[in-house]
């Protein structure tokens, strides 16, 4: 399943927590775990905005995708992630 966690963020893009989860098949709760373990492993890396500044959002290269009203973190596929995805 974390291959397919993966393999949803390289193909498919930012997703919601709560559409990947039921992609995959999981709680949210469940996902939360499988999305820290990919971290540790190094297969994804995590942004944090933690501000509502609108100046520091319009420098950030995500800010057409993001929703920073609802999340304010990003999971970002590395390139170890995106290997593994693709095998």
């Amino acid at each position: 399943m974390l291959k397919k966690i993966l393999q949803l963020l390289v193909n498919d893009g930012i997703l919601y927590k709560r559409e990947m989860a039921e992609r995959v098949g999981v709680q949210t709760e469940t996902l939360d775990d499988m999305l820290k373990i990919l971290l540790e492993r190094g297969y994804l890396r995590l942004s944090e905005c933690g501000t509502s500044e609108k100046v520091v959002c319009s420098s950030c290269p995500s800010a057409g995708s993001c929703n920073t009203e609802v999340s304010g973190q990003a999971y970002y596929v590395t390139a170890k992630g995106t290997r593994y995805a693709k095998r």
